[in-house]
């Protein structure tokens, strides 16, 4: 059995100078009446009371007049809380050296502590794990974050 995935992707508005080549059908115009930047097309589909290949067919149209724009999903990020745990594990892990470290497996990662995407967190652990010399010591390092992981992930 084929079922449609539902449409998550989100658009919104867009300013634009000088109106004068507008056209929009009815159908486009219901449709940008229903952005708000946060809905979904499958929630403006219901909304607007079009069909999904009609409210597809007018979203394009608004596209390509650049009346609208998709809007990226945000990534989830680990919030601060998160790392002052995993930054508390260090230091009983490394010491004082572990200070540093978390910021700069971060910074190698292309990331900040203020921006730092949950689907990178066990590649950082794992970078992080590396540096613990001692195999028990770098193992039970592992077991706290996966718990923390998990405990996140349940958020």
């Amino acid at each position: 059995m084929n079922q449609k995935q539902p449409d998550k992707k989100t658009f919104r508005r867009v300013r634009r100078s000088g109106g004068n080549d507008l056209k929009l059908s009815g159908m486009a115009l219901n449709i940008l009446r229903e952005l708000d930047g946060e809905s979904s097309l499958d929630q403006i589909v219901l909304r607007s009371g079009l069909t999904h290949a009609e409210a597809q067919n007018a979203l394009a149209a608004l596209v390509k007049q650049g009346l609208v724009e998709a809007i990226e999903p945000a990534e989830p990020v680990v919030p601060a809380e998160i790392f002052s745990r995993i930054q508390s594990s260090i230091a009983k892990a490394l010491g004082p050296v572990g200070e540093f470290l978390l910021d700069e497996k971060m910074e190698d990662l292309g990331h900040s502590i203020e921006e730092f995407p949950i689907h990178l967190l066990p590649e950082l652990v794992e970078d992080i794990a590396q540096e613990i010399r001692r195999p028990e010591i770098s193992l039970s390092f592992k077991r706290q974050m996966i718990e923390l992981i998990r405990t996140l992930n349940r958020l």
